[in-house]
């Protein structure tokens, strides 16, 4: 059959990639948690001030009576982590109506048998108010695939022809626990949609009702993608910007269809759509998020991403209009049951359903999706800041609406990073309702692929009594006092086999450099101090074009033999080399003589090192700092407005290198400055009532190229503040703007760097405040120990002891349709 053979066509298109298992989960395991207790939501902690439950989104369209109507309930949360090593999470929310403490209808989570199977049983058929939901509990990696069979289901739709059945209405209770309707409140669709009056002071029941009506609608996330860590439950309008691809059920009441299709049912047998109205209204909709359809929402709108759904129909297009892919038989489960998935690799996200449908029969049903096409991309699709340029970045405002005005900043920009997050379950603070079961959840990660281990590149240089780590090969590049570079294996750092070294042994009172140089010879010498003149010790003695190309020092993978060598050209195919060595594969050398792992320390990248302090697209919020505690230099926002770079530390201030010179005079107004993609730092003022200003500006307007660096140079250039656009270690990259201090830096003797204050290990030691900033690889080398570094598989070089800085909030913000 055509569709069939177009359903098997696309999954081939996209099978290529090998998967290993990481988790799985058949709840054969009584269900942890049971005990854990519901604590109160206080909103403490904003999200994105934007569409969460007690967002400016909504004071500014319905005014006070807003946050009346959210303050007229208090919400409560659960959250029970099962699965081997935790790795997944129940998360609920639950609604005290009367503010009394108690829920008067909480959701809930328990293990049932279905089938001869153990399935976990969501249940929110108790109140529309209630969530619950399954999601991971730590990151998911870059590239993965989560899929979990589907059990039952009772979530809306038709029974036996039947809207209504059992007592309910599309799935819902007729009655909510307090008043005898079930609405949207106090989270409506914006004051100008219909439906109801548009007046938040409206009673409870006057608002959308949700069972029926132009509004009427229950749904069940099968499998979303969101776009942030650790989701909860929350109010629908909120998740409308907040995924990325989904597949889902969307039960419209037949108020809602009123004399119209409803939308299309794709019958994947015949590649010929049905309209909604004629289907059962048990559909499955497999959909990505877009970009908002505007980032200037018409005053009482909505803002959310735009929806494009995919089909065989329309072959596997991602297209406007509601359109399903396939249309469920809740009668036949649990003796037959669906799988759903959603997997992601580096060109994108794939998405599959199994099972028996109506009309379409049994059925493998998979769509892959690239992260962007013509134009269009998968909203926040990145979860890493180098898959992404910066190209659909936008300010979300509200402009003039009734209650109020307000910018959102940089809701894309360059830089930032979406982590993944699964959700299954009823996701809705204010609509969806019922019962379903889930079972065998698997998670699986991308296969290693032959790559192999880059441990330096080009003009890297690693420093005596230095060691990089490169944990995803098992590799341990150790540069000793003596000046003996040696290659081990080892596992967690510590080295087991020697693979290889130079065989080079000095005085250790000298300090050793080793440097790919730019011609590809590896070079290891001390330097004289008087004279600054390089005494080679060894060297590979091999050398290349300088024309641009790259050079690496890297392990080679095991299919090819795994090799050491210098390798010409950035792929991973080229086997072109100037240099190898073989790796004897005979019995474990002797254990090496190492003294123990101190902190870790990065390499070297050039002598002349500046500090950086911000990169375009970093803000620095009042009263935040950079410190560089080894460097002796910091960068302070003041309340005031000036932004200030000074020798010292928060606690000792010492000397002022640069300030930016604008003071602000009113106390009542805050000061923001952020470094733009066109190297300009601009300082923004914030008036009591949210409104935003230009209060001072660098004046540097660039072509937005590439990354633009503040840094304060090194002593070689006089300490100078200074704009460099691309990386400032490299010598050749333009210097956009310069200032020297105000005085001979040169004879000023540096500060006694201060011990930065005594942080968790996951916490960095140096900075705060800053958002992306790439890590400053300059280090102050104990005498007396080593000091390793952790290298990723590209190569990248990350230290927990270089300067490194604190994630912050980035504002995240979408347009939708209501849906």
């Amino acid at each position: 059959m055509r569709a069939f053979s177009l359903t098997i066509l696309l999954a081939k298109w996209v099978a290529a990639q090998e998967w290993e298992l990481l988790y799985e989960e058949d709840f054969t395991n009584p269900l942890p948690g049971t005990n854990a207790q519901w604590v109160l939501e206080d909103y403490a902690a904003p999200f994105d001030t934007i569409m969460e439950d007690n967002g400016i989104f909504y004071q500014n369209d319905y005014g006070p009576a807003f946050l009346e109507a959210l303050n007229s309930f208090d919400t409560y949360r659960k959250e029970i982590t099962l699965g081997t090593d935790g790795w997944l999470t129940v998360s609920m929310s639950a609604r005290d109506w009367n503010k009394d403490g108690i829920l008067e209808r909480e959701p809930n989570v328990s293990i049932i048998n279905s089938n001869n199977r153990r399935a976990l049983q969501l249940d929110a058929s108790e109140d529309h108010t209630s969530g619950v939901i399954l999601r991971n509990t730590r990151p998911l990696p870059d590239e993965y695939r989560i899929e979990y069979k589907l059990m039952t289901f009772d979530f809306g739709g038709k029974k036996q022809g039947n809207i209504e059945y059992d007592g309910k209405i599309n799935g819902y209770k007729a009655e909510g626990p307090v008043y005898p309707c079930k609405t949207q409140h106090p989270w409506g669709e914006g004051s100008t949609s219909p439906g109801w009056e548009g007046d938040a002071n409206a009673p409870y029941c006057e608002w959308q009702d949700v069972q029926r009506g132009v509004y009427g609608y229950n749904g069940f996330s099968f499998l979303t993608i969101a776009d942030f860590p650790d989701p909860a439950p929350r109010n629908n309008h909120f998740w409308h910007y907040h995924r990325k691809v989904l597949i889902d059920a969307f039960s419209q009441h037949p108020d809602r269809v009123g004399d119209q299709a409803g939308g299309q049912v794709c019958n994947a047998a015949t590649n010929e759509y049905y309209d909604y109205r004629d289907s059962s209204y048990n559909v499955v909709n497999m959909w990505i998020s877009g970009l908002p359809g505007s980032f200037t929402p018409n005053p009482g709108g909505l803002t959310g991403s735009s929806q494009r759904f995919m089909t065989t129909c329309n072959g596997g297009q991602a297209t406007r209009g509601i359109q399903s892919a396939a249309e469920l038989q809740p009668e036949l489960m649990p003796n037959e049951y669906y799988t759903f998935a959603i997997e992601r690799n580096s060109t994108g996200y794939t998405m599959e359903v199994s099972g028996n449908f109506v009309h379409s029969g049994v059925q493998t049903i998979r769509f892959h999706r690239p992260f962007e096409v013509n134009g269009e991309p998968i909203w926040h699709y990145n979860t890493r800041a180098d898959e992404y340029d910066g190209r659909h970045n936008a300010d979300l405002t509200q402009q003039n609406w009734a209650y109020g005005s307000m910018v959102w900043p940089d809701q894309w920009p360059l830089g930032s990073e979406y982590p993944d997050s699964f959700v299954i379950g009823d996701l809705y603070t204010n609509a969806y309702e019922g019962t379903a079961s889930v079972t065998d959840i698997k998670l699986f990660r991308a296969k290693p692929s032959c790559e192999r281990a880059v441990l330096m590149t080009s003009s890297d240089i690693i420093q005596s009594g230095q060691r990089l780590v490169h944990s995803d090969s098992r590799l341990i590049l150790d540069f000793q006092r003596n000046a003996n570079l040696q290659l081990w294996e080892g596992i967690n750092g510590n080295p087991e086999r020697l693979l290889w070294e130079s065989n080079v042994n000095q005085p250790t009172n000298v300090t050793y450099f080793t440097e790919l140089q730019v011609d590809g010879n590896l070079v290891t010498y001390h330097e004289e101090s008087t004279t600054s003149l390089r005494n080679i010790v060894w060297m590979t003695q091999l050398a290349g074009p300088i024309d641009g190309t790259v050079y690496s020092f890297a392990r080679d993978c095991e299919e090819n033999g795994g090799k050491i060598a210098i390798f010409v050209g950035q792929t991973q195919s080229s086997q072109e080399t100037l240099w190898s060595f073989a790796v004897s594969t005979g019995p474990p050398a002797p254990e090496p003589t190492m003294t123990p792992l101190a902190q870790e320390a990065a390499p070297v990248s050039q002598r002349c090192i500046p500090t950086v302090l911000m990169r375009s697209g970093d803000f620095l919020y009042p009263g935040k700092r950079v410190v560089a505690y080894e460097r002796g230099v910091y960068l302070i926002q003041q309340l005031n407005g000036n932004v200030e770079v000074r020798w010292g530390s928060p606690e000792f201030p010492g000397a002022l290198l640069w300030e930016s010179g604008f003071v602000g005079g009113d106390p009542e107004r805050s000061y923001y400055t952020k470094f733009e993609a066109n190297s300009n730092l601009i300082t923004w003022e914030i008036t009591p009532d949210k409104s935003f200003s230009q209060a001072w500006e660098l004046g540097t307007y660039q072509p937005i190229l590439s990354p633009y660096y503040f840094v304060v140079d090194c002593s070689e250039k006089n300490n100078q503040v200074a704009v460099y656009q691309g990386d400032p270690n490299d010598p050749t990259s333009p210097l956009v703007w310069a200032v020297d201090p105000p005085f001979d830096s040169s004879s000023m003797p540096f500060p006694v760097p201060t011990v930065p204050p005594t942080l968790s290990p996951s916490s960095s030691p140096t900075v705060e405040g800053i958002l992306e900033s790439p890590t400053i690889r300059e280090v102050e080398v104990d005498p007396d120990q080593p000091t390793s570094v952790s290298i990723d598989a590209q190569g990248a070089a990350s230290s927990r002891t270089s300067v490194s800085f604190f994630p912050i909030l980035t504002l995240i913000l979408v347009w939708a349709v209501s849906y």
